[in-house]
């Protein structure tokens, strides 16, 4: 648990300047079961081309029975 002066050190900024962030899910279009790596790995780097001037934030989650994981990387700010 987090202390309460940490805890609140998360929220200097308002929520209604926050703004709101743009997520590609294109990639989810292309069942991994039947598209060649390669043609994921090709569309990836397209779309990356195309948001150079954005930050990327790579997720990733699983699940197996009654437990759960997920991860998220970015940039240091």
């Amino acid at each position: 648990m987090l202390h309460q002066s940490s805890y609140l050190c998360f929220f200097y900024t308002p929520p209604w300047h926050l703004v709101t962030p743009i997520v590609d899910l294109s990639l989810s279009t292309l069942s991994k079961y039947v598209t060649n790596p390669e043609i994921y790995h090709g569309k990836f780097l397209e779309i990356c081309e195309d948001l150079q001037d954005y930050y990327h934030i790579y997720t990733d989650g699983s699940k197996m029975n009654n437990l759960t994981a997920a991860a998220a990387v970015g940039r240091d700010v």
